[in-house]
């Protein structure tokens, strides 16, 4: 899995980086699975 070292959060709290993009895409997942 990436560092969280990669996730970086702006002021507004979005995630930007590569990082971040996987970690929303991971989190996306997550939350499908847990709908079903």
């Amino acid at each position: 899995d990436p560092p969280q070292s990669r996730i970086i959060r702006n002021e507004h709290g979005a995630v930007i980086g590569l990082g971040g993009f996987f970690g929303g895409l991971m989190s996306l997942l997550q939350e499908s699975m847990n709908c079903t």
